[in-house]
């Protein structure tokens, strides 16, 4: 999985490049919304193979730091929340 840019396609925003001076991450650019939730948006591509894994049963994996601090707010989603908000953060999934 990479970091895409620009974050959202056919969008002029301006973007954030976090982890930049960090060698044990992996920078990723991201858009700060002005927004009173503080959201900030990543976008990611998969590579073939990773997109093959997940066809075929794969899970796509999420880790967090938090150095033993509260667990952050994460909305891990397939539609973009910036140009669908509506879609992005208020989809439900059958069960």
């Amino acid at each position: 999985m990479q970091p895409a840019s620009p974050v959202v396609p056919d969008m002029d925003l301006p973007e954030t490049l976090f982890a930049k001076d960090q060698h044990k991450f992996t920078p990723f650019p991201a858009y700060k919304a002005n927004d009173p939730e503080g959201t900030v948006v990543s976008r990611w591509t998969f590579t073939w193979m990773e997109r093959l894994q997940i066809l075929f049963g794969g899970s796509v994996w999420h880790s967090q730091l938090t150095f033993h601090h509260n667990l952050q707010a994460v909305k891990m989603g397939t539609v973009c929340p910036i140009k669908n908000p509506e879609a992005a953060y208020d989809h439900k999934l059958p069960r």
